[in-house]
C-alpha cells in the first residue's frame, strides 16, 4: 500500500496542471491559425475542413464553431461507413472535389507538413488504421487539388496552412 501511495504522490507532484492544456503545445496545434480565422471577419463564418487531430483543440479554443471532424469519434457512422472513412475520401484524387462540394467546405485547415499523421495504438489496434497508408503520397491529393483549382493559401506557419475557396474570397 505504501508503494502504491508513493507512486500516486510522485505522479501528482510531476503533473503540470493548467487551465489551458493546448497553449503550451502550439507547435502541435494550430493556435495562430485559429486566431487568424477568428480575427478575420471574412473567414469567421466559413465551413471548415480541419485536420483529424485538431478537432478537440478547435472545440476547446472556439466553442460553438462547427468543424468537420473531431478525432475523438472516428467510428461515428455516416452514410454506411465511418466518419473517419468520409474524412479520408477528401485525400483521394477522384473524390476530393465531390466531398468539398457535398459538405460545402470553403476553408481548409491542414497541417503544414501532411506527412506527419500519427495514429495512437488504440486506433491502430481496435480500428485497424494503418499509419503508413495515411502517410503515403495520396495524402497530398487534397493540397494538389486546392492549388490546381485556385484555392488561395491565405495563411501558413510551421504548424498550419489555410486555403480558401476562390469564390468565397472577398
Amino acid at each position: 500500500i505504501a508503494a502504491f501511495l508513493l507512486v500516486i504522490v510522485l505522479q501528482i507532484t510531476q503533473t503540470k496542471f493548467t487551465n489551458d492544456p493546448f497553449k503550451s503545445n502550439c507547435n502541435k496545434f494550430p493556435c495562430q491559425a485559429i486566431e487568424f480565422i477568428k480575427n478575420n471577419d471574412n473567414y469567421k463564418d466559413f465551413s471548415i475542413f480541419n485536420h483529424y487531430g485538431w478537432g478537440g483543440y478547435i472545440i476547446w479554443e472556439w466553442p460553438g464553431k462547427t468543424i468537420f471532424i473531431d478525432g475523438r469519434l472516428p467510428q461515428y457512422v455516416y452514410e454506411n461507413h465511418t466518419f473517419l472513412e468520409e474524412y479520408f475520401e477528401f485525400f483521394q484524387a477522384d473524390t476530393v472535389a465531390d466531398k468539398l462540394a457535398k459538405h460545402n467546405i470553403n476553408l481548409v485547415l491542414l497541417k503544414s507538413n501532411l506527412s506527419e499523421i500519427k495514429v495512437n495504438w488504440f486506433e491502430k489496434y481496435f480500428f485497424g488504421i494503418d499509419e503508413n497508408q495515411l502517410n503515403n503520397d495520396k495524402s497530398n491529393q487534397l493540397v494538389i487539388y486546392l492549388e490546381e483549382n485556385n484555392w488561395q493559401k491565405v495563411y501558413s506557419d510551421q504548424t498550419a496552412q489555410i486555403y480558401v475557396k476562390p469564390e468565397s474570397r472577398n
